[in-house]
């Protein structure tokens, strides 16, 4: 079992703080797993106040990329097919999770067992 306090997560803003309460989504990759801690609640100020998270194999995490690639989400980067490839796994998870929320992409959107950054930082060594 992977320990959780070592995972190095990234954002898409250099900020992880940033990047978890304002764009919604943190991604560490640990040998073959990729765990993703992603908002699913915003509060009155318009940043995620409440979050959770999931772990996917890198074959999973492709199939899952490839499944949800079509017109739309091309349409709504502003990429083709070929520029979208390029992008980072991050990057093109968090346009998934943008354009159609975590229930879609992450397989829940669980409000229910949603946890503060508090609670994320005793879990995760967020760095922030």
């Amino acid at each position: 079992m992977t320990d959780l306090k070592k995972l190095e997560f990234e954002g898409i803003d250099t900020c992880n703080e940033i990047s978890l309460c304002e764009y919604g989504m943190l991604l560490a990759k640990k040998d073959d797993t990729y765990y993703v801690i992603y908002g699913c609640d915003i509060g009155e100020q318009g940043e995620y106040i409440n979050f959770n998270w999931n772990y996917f194999n890198e074959e999973e995490v492709e199939d899952l990329i490839e499944g949800l690639t079509d017109d739309d989400i091309l349409s709504f980067v502003g990429s083709t097919y070929d520029q979208w490839g390029e992008l980072s796994v991050l990057q093109r998870l968090y346009n998934l999770y943008s354009y159609y929320g975590a229930l879609v992409v992450f397989s829940h959107s669980d409000y229910e067992g949603a946890n503060s950054v508090e609670d994320f930082h005793k879990m995760f060594n967020l760095g922030f």
